[in-house]
C-alpha cells in the first residue's frame, strides 16, 4: 500500500478553486482501483468484440461491411478483410456487392434465409 494514494487535498492558495475540490479530485484516488475503469481503449474492445461475433457465424450468416463511400482506401482494406472472412461480403453505397450477393440480405450468398449483419464504414 506504499505506492497506492489515500487522500487527495486541494491547493489552498489556488486562484480558481480557492482550495476546494471537484468531484474527479474527490473521487480520484479511487479511479486507478474501481472495477469499471477503462482498461482497454474502444478500438480493442470493438476488434475483440467483432472477432468473437464472426467467430460464431453460422453456415448461413454473413457478415457485410456496407462502405458508404466506396473508392478510399478504407475500402479497398474493407474489400479485403471481407474476402478474408468466412461469409464476408463487401457492399459498396450503390448497392453493388463484391461476391454478387444482394444487398439488402435477401439472397445473401444464394440462401434466401440468409442473415446479414452489416457494418457501416
Amino acid at each position: 500500500m506504499a505506492e497506492q494514494p489515500v487522500s487527495l487535498v486541494g491547493v489552498a492558495g489556488h486562484p480558481l478553486s480557492h482550495g476546494a475540490m471537484c468531484a474527479f479530485g474527490l473521487a480520484g484516488h479511487h479511479l486507478p482501483y474501481h472495477p469499471a475503469r477503462v482498461t482497454r481503449g474502444p478500438v480493442q474492445e470493438a476488434a475483440a468484440a467483432v472477432a468473437a461475433a464472426m467467430d460464431r457465424l453460422g453456415e448461413n450468416e454473413h457478415v457485410a461491411v456496407l462502405d458508404l463511400r466506396p473508392g478510399r482506401t478504407a475500402s479497398w482494406t474493407y474489400r479485403r478483410a471481407m474476402a478474408a472472412v468466412k461469409n464476408g461480403v463487401y457492399v459498396a453505397a450503390d448497392g453493388a456487392a463484391a461476391d454478387g450477393a444482394a444487398a439488402d440480405g435477401a439472397a445473401v450468398g444464394g440462401d434466401p434465409a440468409g442473415r446479414l449483419a452489416l457494418i457501416l464504414a
